[in-house]
């Protein structure tokens, strides 16, 4: 029997949707004219971009929109830019460096 006080569920509870992001390497190297670029996942959504000159910047996943930060420091980075694809807020990043 079951008690008024008790909640009753009525259907089972969504399975939570990984985002792909997760599931990938945390880090991924190519070489431009300008020398190797190195993306690394710092945590979930935020990325660091960066090459033999230092860091260029970051990009933080937002819900849907990626936002772009330019600048070595993720504290004071300025944001320049949001993409609704990752693969275009890191080619955002990379041309301005």
């Amino acid at each position: 029997m079951t008690s008024i006080l008790e909640p009753v569920r009525t259907r089972a509870p969504r399975p939570r949707r990984k985002d792909v992001r997760e599931e990938a390497q945390s880090s991924a190297a190519w070489t431009t004219p300008e020398g190797e670029l190195l993306l690394e996942k710092l945590e979930t959504g935020v990325y660091r971009l960066g090459s033999d000159d230092g860091v260029r910047g970051f990009v933080e996943q937002a819900g849907k929109v990626y936002v772009v930060l330019h600048g070595a420091v993720y504290a004071t980075a300025v944001e320049v830019g949001q993409k609704l694809d990752f693969d275009e807020a890191v080619e955002l990043l990379r041309e301005l460096s």
